[in-house]
């Protein structure tokens, strides 16, 4: 809306709440599941290689807006 906001990134790890946000995201789009190797045909994603990814570095950046006073 043509306007200047701070936000700070979150770096999201929980196997849990990765995989919540991976499926609304996969909802809005859902070319996702093409480049991300633990989400299988039918877009399910394997536990045990979300972990392993997780392990190695992967995460989900969350953005939240910092409160304007």
């Amino acid at each position: 809306r043509g306007r200047h906001v701070a936000a700070r990134p979150e770096l999201v790890r929980d196997p849990g709440e990765v995989e919540v946000l991976l499926r609304r995201m996969m909802t809005l789009n859902p070319r996702l599941a093409s480049f991300i190797p633990f989400i299988e045909k039918g877009d399910e994603i394997d536990p045990g290689k979300l972990r392993m990814a997780i392990e190695h570095g992967f995460c989900v950046v969350r953005w939240r807006i910092a409160e304007t006073r």
